[in-house]
């Protein structure tokens, strides 16, 4: 029990041992990571009374955290990510995984609760480089249509322009003919 009790006590991971109902036992570094004093003000609570009253999906904190404990009891064990509360009020996520245990007898939960603010941050990064890498694909899309637009008005112009020369020349007044070669030479200098 020493061995344990000193391998519980200095491990760097959050570890609570709870029943249904309340913390059981909660090691330093579960304290350490809420911003409690001490152990004895988490032992007793109900691991929804350290979280938000919801969680990021939309649902009650005590609903969702009464489902994963029947799913622990049920299947042996079960991860998930949750926002935890810290004492002085603020938002924690953290990465969960509970599994059941016989502990004198009876069958309770130990959790092993894990930090994760800055793979979340680094995610929410990412996600924010992406929308901002698909916003600029979607402004070069919009440019080269664009620039497809204007660069086809233009060029249909000339095309005609050049038809008419080609086809009718020597049926053209020499007027017509200028007045074709204008436009041709109009956006030449347009296009410089």
């Amino acid at each position: 029990e020493e061995k344990f009790r000193a391998l519980f006590e200095a491990s760097s991971q959050g570890v609570m041992l709870h029943d249904e109902h309340q913390y059981l036992e909660v090691n330093p570094a579960v304290v350490r990571m809420l911003g409690y004093d001490s152990a004895s003000e988490l032992i007793g609570l109900h691991p929804a009374l350290t979280s938000p009253p919801v969680q990021p999906t939309g649902e009650r904190s005590a609903m969702l955290a009464q489902r994963y404990i029947q799913e622990c009891l049920t299947k042996g064990h079960v991860r998930f990510d949750w926002v935890a509360q810290r004492k002085n009020g603020d938002p924690i996520p953290v990465e969960v995984i509970l599994t059941r245990i016989n502990w004198g007898g009876k069958q309770i939960i130990q959790a092993a609760v894990n930090d994760i603010s800055q793979r979340k941050q680094a995610e929410e990064e990412l996600l924010k480089a992406l929308a901002h890498e698909k916003e600029l694909g979607e402004l070069k899309s919009r440019f080269v249509s664009l620039v497809s637009h204007e660069f086809r008005t233009p060029l249909g112009i000339i095309q005609s322009s050049a038809e008419i020369l080609d086809d009718y020349l020597d049926r053209l007044e020499p007027a017509e003919r200028r007045e074709q070669l204008q436009v041709l030479n109009r956006l030449q200098e347009l296009a410089r």
